[in-house]
């Protein structure tokens, strides 16, 4: 009887280590998907918008910036690492650059404003981190722009001041970066 329940508990603690590698594989190739997905966001809003922008075929990336929209929405800030956090933030400030482009100054404010507020949560994870600092300006810089372009120049000189105080303090820390001069 002892050597059936001693089968048993090594029968249950070899399944039960395998059952947690599945379940790590499984999440690995998540986050393997999850980086190619934004990866190509990142893609259609950089490098094709490029392409696409002295056309005046902006148009064309509606449908993916709608997309990233509703993809960036299907988690809450809390669950984002800090390079998903990052990334979500760059994106939505390009779907907000499009948007400016093209004239769409409501649905620019959107995107905008969540840059801002996922770049805000990534500098209070790592205040110090100019990387992260550097996206907080360009959203900062964003928002600011759509806020001058609606007329409210308060709200525009509020986040254009955050930008050139952050820009003054990357310069500061590092005045040979040329994204930072």
């Amino acid at each position: 009887l002892l050597a059936l329940v001693v089968g048993l508990l090594v029968a249950c603690g070899g399944s039960e280590t395998a059952q947690a590698e599945r379940i790590r594989q499984a999440r690995d190739l998540a986050d393997a998907r999850r980086t190619q997905a934004e990866g190509l966001i990142d893609y259609m809003l950089s490098d094709v918008r490029a392409q696409l922008e002295p056309l005046g075929q902006l148009a064309v990336l509606d449908g993916v910036g709608q997309q990233a929209m509703i993809y960036f929405a299907a988690l809450p800030v809390e669950e984002f690492s800090d390079v998903e956090l990052a990334s979500r933030s760059k994106a939505l400030y390009q779907i907000g650059q499009v948007r400016l482009d093209q004239g769409n100054l409501p649905s620019a404010d959107t995107a905008l404003q969540e840059s801002l507020r996922l770049a805000r949560a990534l500098r209070d994870r790592a205040p110090e981190d100019t990387d992260r600092l550097f996206g907080l300006s360009q959203s900062e810089f964003w928002v600011g722009e759509l806020a001058r372009r609606l007329g409210d120049l308060d709200r525009s000189l509020v986040h254009f001041e955050a930008y050139r105080d952050i820009s003054n303090l990357l310069f500061q820390r590092d005045s040979t970066n040329l994204d930072w001069r």
